[in-house]
């Protein structure tokens, strides 16, 4: 007896990377065959590409493919499985070894895009869920066992990009703008005490992006198209130290100081280290400020990682950094 014709397209974005052959195999090897792989290249920012891919679509369905993404076998099928008449969206997640885990691979009703299309918002993804919930549209995460925990979710594939210098700072440059856009506190101390955890090379540098992302200022649509040439340059530098470097040496903080004064001084010790490049101290203390029980050791933390290049660190700026900091915090 024929197998049923799928009713789920593939929509494969890229920006040429090299990884993308891989993602299109593992679209080939669903279980659940996709009617047709679409693929939009080198469009930026993100929700134009998807837009311009969407506009392609000729089935009721769609699963979104980043080039980074290795989808398992089942994961189309085990999607659609989850579908329900009312629900516009379905996420699963992905297996990453920075973090261990990510939100993730989508299916979407090709439908929900009849008269809403992805916003140019530095959050478009989430935006789009919010205009589609208001026109009576769900999203459903599938995978949940019902308890707490990442064992309690299952996973649908792999998100497996090359964690380079310039990839993990502009990813969670991004991270930790998006967070405060969607005023998502909980989200960020989460994310933060993951790549605590984590052993992988590039968890110190995602912090520092993660903690300096949460002050840039842009709400539109930056993914593809974030220019920032020169702290890359001071980043690499950074991470690049010589040998006679000197060696860790434990910093303390005040007990007593209030949460501003403690901002002011851990954003000023931030930008010292950058000068004397004391890239084992910063590590040192990372790895010793677990954030996600202590709001004193995010807020130093994040001042740290703001502080390293502030140069020079003015004080004007430092009050504008806490004022959108504490703005976060209270939201």
């Amino acid at each position: 007896m024929a197998m049923p014709a799928s009713d789920v397209s593939a929509l494969v974005l890229t920006l040429g990377e090299p990884t993308t052959e891989r993602a299109l195999e593992s679209i080939r090897r669903q279980t659940l065959a996709a009617r047709e792989i679409i693929r939009v290249r080198d469009v930026r920012p993100f929700h134009q590409a998807m837009n311009a891919g969407v506009a392609k679509v000729r089935t009721p369905f769609f699963v979104q493919v980043d080039a980074d993404m290795i989808l398992d076998p089942t994961c189309i099928a085990r999607l659609r499985a989850e579908m329900s008449d009312d629900a516009g969206i379905v996420v699963g997640r992905l297996r990453d070894e920075l973090v261990g885990e990510v939100v993730g691979v989508k299916l979407f009703r090709t439908r929900c895009f009849d008269g809403i299309a992805f916003r140019n918002s530095i959050s478009p993804d989430t935006d789009f869920g919010k205009d589609i919930a208001a026109a009576g549209w769900k999203t459903i995460y599938a995978g949940a066992r019902g308890e707490t925990g990442a064992e309690s979710w299952t996973m649908f594939g792999e998100h497996r990009p090359d964690y380079t210098t310039e990839y993990t700072y502009k990813k969670y440059l991004l991270e930790g703008r998006r967070y405060r856009y969607r005023n998502r506190i909980g989200g960020i101390r989460w994310h933060f005490g993951r790549l605590e955890a984590s052993r992988h090379p590039a968890s110190m540098l995602a912090q520092i992006a993660l903690s300096r992302g949460i002050f840039i200022a842009a709400e539109d649509d930056l993914l593809g198209t974030l220019h920032i040439d020169r702290e890359l340059e001071m980043v690499r530098d950074f991470l690049c130290v010589a040998e006679n470097a000197p060696p860790a040496q434990r910093l303390t903080f005040s007990p007593d100081a209030s949460e501003d004064e403690l901002f002011t001084a851990c954003y000023r010790i931030g930008s010292e280290l950058f000068r004397a490049r004391s890239l084992a101290t910063l590590r040192f203390a990372l790895d010793e400020l677990p954030t996600r029980k202590s709001d004193r050791n995010w807020i130093i933390k994040v001042a740290l990682c703001e502080g390293l290049l502030a140069q020079p660190p003015e004080q004007h700026r430092i009050d504008a950094d806490w004022r959108t900091l504490q703005a976060f915090l209270n939201r």
